[in-house]
């Protein structure tokens, strides 16, 4: 385990330099609804733009040219490629929120890439194994960068939507991820633990099942609130919130920690790699709120 150090949110220029005149800039526009298929490019441009609120013009970033950035409409199972290109004010990285991907399309800076600096380029393969709702934003300077424009949401469509299944698809299962023994031929909830059931196309059991060698108990007690998020590394359940069972069990990446409150989560770590863990709030990560874990492939010397 790393402890923190400059390197996750190092930034090329002190926050005085940052520039706040929006003259002669393109005005931000509203952000686009973009589907993409499997093997589809994206291209996904970092660049200042004049975003008009209230009575007066300011200067912020945009994905595309919109704040924020244009929302990514993909089918679980997916993948696609995303060509990054930097414009905006300082070296930059993309990270995508929430998404079970490789760890070296993960985003942290100095971690799983080297920063693309302004003028550069990069090209990342971001694969949808979940269904559900993410998003994507930098992870350098987020405190000033995302703040000032730089996310976007991206919506994986579920296999049984008729609209995400592919036309050859086949019949579709449904097995609960923490009892794979549960499964069914139509959409529902598992009568033992009370989770819904998720969709495997014939001949997969793709991030279905849980079993006990990828599963870590955790608890997060914190004296100031916190959102903790944990990367790519797998996805955890909130078993329990001071000593309180959570009734809701769904999959999640990030939990809000109230001050002085105990959460007790149970992590299902799927993915090798050195990954991140951080408070979400961007002023709270700046300060050091943060540290890296790493999880060796199975089979692997630990």
């Amino acid at each position: 385990m790393q402890t923190p150090d400059d390197n996750h949110g190092a930034a090329t220029a002190p926050a005085e330099s940052f520039p706040t005149d929006p003259t002669g800039l393109p005005e931000a526009g509203r952000p686009q609804v973009q589907v993409l298929g499997h093997g589809d490019t994206l291209h996904l441009r970092v660049a200042p733009v004049a975003k008009r609120l209230g009575d007066t013009t300011g200067r912020m970033l945009g994905y595309n040219g919109s704040v924020p950035g244009p929302t990514l409409k993909v089918r679980q199972g997916s993948e696609i490629i995303v060509e990054v290109e930097n414009q905006g004010d300082l070296e930059t990285t993309v990270h995508w929120h929430g998404l079970r991907l490789e760890n070296r399309y993960d985003g942290v800076p100095h971690e799983t890439q080297a920063p693309i600096p302004v003028g550069g380029r990069l090209t990342y393969r971001i694969q949808f194994p979940d269904a559900g709702l993410y998003w994507y934003h930098p992870h350098i300077r987020e405190d000033y960068t995302q703040e000032l424009g730089l996310d976007g949401n991206i919506l994986v469509a579920q296999m049984d939507d008729p609209a995400a299944l592919p036309e050859d698809a086949g019949p579709v299962t449904y097995a609960c991820p923490m009892h794979p023994e549960v499964t069914s031929d139509q959409p529902g909830r598992c009568p033992k633990c009370g989770m819904k059931l998720l969709a495997v196309l014939p001949g997969t059991q793709e991030h279905t099942a849980m079993d006990d060698s990828h599963m870590g108990h955790a608890a997060m007690d914190h004296a100031a609130m916190d959102d903790g998020d944990l990367h790519g590394a797998g996805r955890f359940l909130v078993l329990a919130r001071d000593g309180v069972p959570e009734p809701n069990l769904v999959w999640k990446d990030t939990v809000l920690v109230r001050t002085g409150q105990v959460v007790d989560i149970l992590f299902d770590v799927t993915n090798p790699g050195l990954w991140m863990a951080h408070c979400h709030i961007a002023e709270h990560m700046q300060s050091g709120m943060m540290f890296s874990f790493n999880v060796a492939r199975e089979g692997a010397d630990r």
